[in-house]
């Protein structure tokens, strides 16, 4: 009897130490790193983990107070997992005032932790600081009336305030940086941009601005269009012998 007890729990010594040797740490990141949070500011994540999750949880921390923001759980396998092989997960969501309702403008930080789904469930974590960033861009385009040539250029100005970091035009797939207009504030500005041969005569240019969180707002100006055909020519071909 006592050889039979000793056996089973030599036995079940031994498939405790497989189990444990068989269960995967999970790998994190957070890609691309994230420097600050608006509204509700998209974040992905990269997590490794060779069977799969158990728990995956996002949280912002602020002044010692924690804000979960995404919270993912799922069945535990803690024996039969090592049938249970996946793939590495991209993982999305939303991160900011929306989700966290108590966030205030200042320093935070980006809390990511992922468990893994075998049978020890170890658990790790990435971290980041950020900006909350929560009072969006603002823009005063001006009202000049603006000719463009198909194939051409015209310039803008325009004023942006708030909080932003970047301000330019778009012409459909085409982005155009701007410049502090010379002797103004730096929020006075102006973007010479091009419309291209390639663009249908219908595309809207606009102004844009954005912040550090990805809020992004648009401004509209007046415009007209004038279609020109692209320039061809016949080249004449010579051919010596």
């Amino acid at each position: 009897m006592k050889l039979t007890i000793a056996l089973v729990a030599v036995l079940v010594v031994a498939a405790v130490v497989v189990l444990a040797a068989l269960s995967a740490t999970p790998a994190i990141a957070i890609d691309p790193p994230i420097k600050a949070v608006g509204a509700s500011t998209p974040v992905k994540v990269e997590v490794t983990s060779a069977y799969g999750l158990r728990r995956f949880t996002a949280l912002l921390e602020q002044n010692g107070a924690r804000y979960t923001v995404y919270d993912q759980h799922k069945p535990a396998h803690r024996l039969l997992f090592m049938r249970l092989r996946e793939a590495p997960h991209a993982i999305s969501f939303g991160a900011g005032k929306q989700q966290a309702p108590a966030l205030k403008a200042g320093k935070a930080t980006l809390i990511v932790e992922a468990q893994s789904n075998d049978f020890l469930g170890r658990t790790v974590s990435a971290s980041s600081d950020v900006d909350v960033v929560l009072e969006p861009p603002r823009l005063a385009v001006d009202e000049a009336q603006h000719y463009i040539n198909q194939g051409g250029s015209e310039l803008v100005t325009f004023t942006v305030s708030g909080d932003w970091s970047e301000a330019g035009v778009k012409v459909g797939p085409y982005t155009f940086r701007s410049f502090p207009l010379p002797g103004r504030p730096k929020n006075e500005r102006f973007s010479l941009f091009g419309f291209a041969w390639d663009l249908p005569v219908d595309t809207v240019p606009h102004v844009y601005a954005r912040n550090a969180a990805g809020t992004e707002v648009t401004g509209r100006f007046w415009f007209k269009i004038f279609p020109k055909p692209f320039r061809t020519r016949d080249l004449e071909s010579r051919t010596h012998f």
